[in-house]
């Protein structure tokens, strides 16, 4: 697929944006040895999937998103330890890669894009951590893009689920597709779409709700349907990706759902706009 060149007129006020401009300043931050249940509360708090572990005297030790968490609970290790047992530091990625606060959105979308990563710690001149950024805040400057159809960057459908679908089986699906939104079907017609978040979420709520000796069965038990989000964004092939990113920015999700006759036919997610932006140029 060959990648466009969005028409945005001046790239440099555009998407050459330094990270100082559009990341963000308030954000989760944990401890390598806080409880999961301490770093979800986090997140929570502040909506997002993800927060900055940090050592001492603030130094950047790691990342931990909720896709690390959906990968490790509910495992036949984990599904019985209590969540207020196990620690940030067993499910955090390691030595994140950073950026200053000077490098520009598109650099930052070609790492992203490059070493599949979804955020990047931004730090001063002194190395002390002064925000982040995530796809949302550099998938925001696609709302302004003109004359790029969804059709142009719209990724197929790997997989599609169904509301009796088991919710184990979507965590198989979303790490073994890598992507961030399935769509939801009933009768072969879009009903919804789950999210990563929206997995992860529930591993959670069962090993934080369900007493031990009972998570199994429920485990087994857990739909699709359950979790599932109905108000979604959908687009059709020939919509703009301006329209359709402002759509997906006001649901507060991480894509939307492409249709065709009512029926899903692919995705387009913060992914592929980042790697859209990830082929732009800066002077």
């Amino acid at each position: 697929m060959q990648l466009a060149i969005l028409h945005y007129g001046d790239c440099m006020s555009t998407f050459c944006v330094a990270l100082s401009k559009i990341k963000l300043s308030t954000f989760p931050v944990v401890n390598k040895n806080d409880s999961i249940e301490y770093a979800y509360d986090v997140m929570k708090k502040h909506g997002l999937d993800r927060a900055v572990v940090v050592g001492p005297n603030e130094k950047i030790t790691g990342i931990i998103t909720k896709k690390d968490i959906m990968k490790k609970l509910a495992l036949t290790r984990t599904i019985k330890v209590d969540i207020g047992r196990l620690h940030v530091s067993s499910f955090m990625t390691s030595d994140p890669y950073v950026l200053p606060e000077n490098s520009n959105a598109v650099y930052a979308s070609h790492l992203m894009h490059t070493r599949n990563i979804g955020s990047l710690p931004v730090i001063d001149d002194k190395d002390k951590l002064t925000g982040l950024v995530t796809r949302r805040e550099i998938s925001s400057l696609a709302t302004n893009s003109v004359g790029i159809m969804i059709k142009e960057l719209i990724k197929p459908v790997p997989a599609v689920l169904t509301t009796d679908d088991k919710v184990i089986n979507a965590r198989h699906l979303f790490l073994q597709h890598d992507v961030l939104i399935f769509p939801v079907v009933s009768d072969e017609k879009l009903v919804g779409a789950v999210t990563i978040n929206e997995v992860a979420d529930a591993l959670f709520l069962l090993q934080y709700q369900v007493e031990d000796k009972f998570r199994d069965r429920r485990l087994n038990q857990l739909r699709i349907g359950e979790i599932m989000k109905e108000d979604i964004p959908t687009a059709l092939p020939e919509d703009e990706l301006g329209t359709v990113a402002k759509k997906i920015l006001e649901k507060k999700t991480v894509g939307a759902i492409v249709v065709e006759d009512e029926k899903p036919v692919g995705i387009v997610s913060f992914k592929e706009i980042i790697e859209l932006i990830s082929n732009q140029k800066c002077p």
